[in-house]
């Protein structure tokens, strides 16, 4: 996996998250972890990030996304887990709080079809980045395109989105449910940070 760093001090790049996301993870240890948010500050070293991610987050406001790389990894060191493995246990996580809110919508569609080509306008609705384009390849199968997305949170982008696609679809009703986040490539760059796009393919059963 590639080393990345970031061309920009936390909370100065131009790819933004909403709040929401970050007071999730201090949700998340304050609950989960042993020794609370306390076991997370021991593992940053960086004072500058240190600082980013103990600030009062407001749920709806904008803040730098890039220290989410950085992040992780202190993250997932708390728990002894691989990147992968803390990703899709936090996203679990997340889905649970969630489900009163990112999915809302999703539940007023009637249909598999219609929950599978709006899930990368949800899933991308807390990021001020990217574009996103999704249509239904044949009956049970629709893939989404994502361009424009920070190279560097590739791991983030992967585990999170299956995770919350494959739920979408199981609340939805789609039996035989899968989703897959797959084939990064290349996108240029913005402001010196490197891009990619990738696909999101949802699939279930038709029967």
């Amino acid at each position: 996996m590639k080393t990345y760093k970031s061309p920009f001090a936390p909370g100065e790049s131009p790819f933004h998250v909403k709040g929401g996301v970050y007071l999730g993870t201090q949700k998340y240890f304050a609950s989960q972890a042993p020794g609370g948010l306390e076991s997370l500050w021991a593992q940053i070293s960086d004072p500058a990030l240190l600082a980013f991610i103990q600030q009062k987050f407001l749920p709806s406001s904008w803040y730098d996304v890039l220290p989410v790389y950085e992040l992780i990894r202190a993250e997932s060191r708390v728990f002894g887990l691989t990147v992968a493995r803390y990703l899709q246990q936090r996203a679990r996580f997340q889905i649970a709080q969630d489900v009163g809110g990112v999915y809302r919508v999703l539940l007023k569609l009637t249909s598999s079809e219609s929950v599978a080509l709006k899930l990368p306008r949800i899933l991308t609705q807390v990021l001020d980045f990217g574009t996103h384009d999704a249509k239904q390849v044949e009956p049970g199968r629709v893939e989404a395109v994502l361009a424009g997305y920070p190279a560097m949170l590739w791991e983030w982008y992967e585990n999170a989105f299956q995770v919350y696609a494959q739920r979408a679809l199981e609340l939805a009703g789609a039996r035989g449910a899968s989703a897959a986040v797959r084939d990064p490539e290349p996108d240029g760059e913005r402001n010196g940070v490197e891009l990619i796009r990738f696909r999101i393919e949802c699939r279930w059963s038709r029967l």
